[in-house]
């Protein structure tokens, strides 16, 4: 029998940490979380978190990236990769938890998903969250993360001198969360994609989208791990797990209701495309919070 593989599609910004989190008893997904492996193998990521990693842990613990990264780049390679990290353990099942696999072409995917399916038993899954404050928690991120703005810097953008509104303004009409409909269809294509909403899994009916969840993967989950976003504090968040720091890191500045409105006048053919496809908006989406 094959073991199942998980494969993320994303999306950043959604709490694709908090979740890996509350799959960790059932999903193995290695001791680096996001290698991006799959953008190398496509010709349009690199190895820097790969590399970093090798820098930051023993060689014990990076074993198995050590070897990864010492084989050709190919999906052989991958598929070697998450067949030790399988058997490396007692957990039933081993994942890519790469938060930008969202950004993967069909093409790739479309070549890529056949071969997993020869070693691994592939399911997938989306995690999403309200579309302004998905936008806002990743565009703050952008601009005020120290490494981002180097890279600015020494690709000569000229964003890198531009006012925070200024830089928000140029990038939330090529913002993801745009094309949420399209890639979930994309991934749901090519290999069963379950759809998970962020608000709902934790604020909502908690007990019957973990049913789900179960029911997907064939592996029981019962709880879920605590969530930054979720209720969602905005600045006032919590920022005493240091596990949850790409949360607690990423908004800087208040969303307010003002704000919220103006950019969800933009966003709103992704609110009308997820009503059309599922009936209707998930819990909070499409109304500001009164930040607490």
């Amino acid at each position: 029998m094959k073991p199942t593989f998980l494969l993320c599609g994303g999306v950043g910004w959604c709490a694709t940490n908090p979740l890996r989190y509350t799959l960790k008893d059932v999903c193995n997904v290695g001791r680096l979380r996001e290698h991006h492996y799959l953008q190398l193998l496509e010709g349009t990521g690199n190895s820097w978190k790969m590399d970093k990693h090798l820098r930051q842990t023993s060689l014990e613990e990076s074993k198995l990236i050590r070897e990864l990264l010492k084989s050709p780049i190919s999906i052989e390679s991958y598929i070697t990769y998450y067949k030790k990290l399988y058997d490396s353990t007692d957990i039933p099942m081993v994942g890519d938890a790469s938060n930008t696999n969202y950004m993967l072409s069909e093409e790739f995917l479309a070549s890529v998903v056949p071969e997993l399916e020869k070693h691994f038993n592939v399911k997938a899954y989306m995690i999403f969250r309200d579309p302004v404050r998905r936008t806002w928690s990743h565009l703050n991120f952008e601009y005020f993360n120290r490494r981002r703005r180097l890279e600015r810097m020494r690709r000569g953008d000229d964003r890198v001198n531009k006012s925070f509104e200024q830089f928000f303004n140029d990038r939330l009409p090529k913002d993801w969360s745009t094309m949420y409909i399209q890639q979930w269809e994309m991934f749901q294509r090519h290999v069963d994609t379950l759809p998970i909403v962020m608000e709902e899994l934790w604020e909502g009916d908690t007990d019957s989208e973990l049913e789900l969840i179960s029911a997907h993967i064939g592996e029981r989950v019962d709880t879920v791990y605590e969530n930054v976003y979720s209720p969602d504090r905005g600045v006032n968040k919590d920022t005493s797990n240091p596990l949850l720091q790409d949360q607690w890191c990423s908004d800087h500045l208040e969303l307010t209701p003002e704000v919220y409105f103006q950019i969800k006048e933009v966003l709103q053919p992704t609110y009308d495309a997820w009503a059309y496809k599922f009936g209707s908006l998930p819990k909070h989406w499409g109304h500001p919070y009164n930040y607490q």
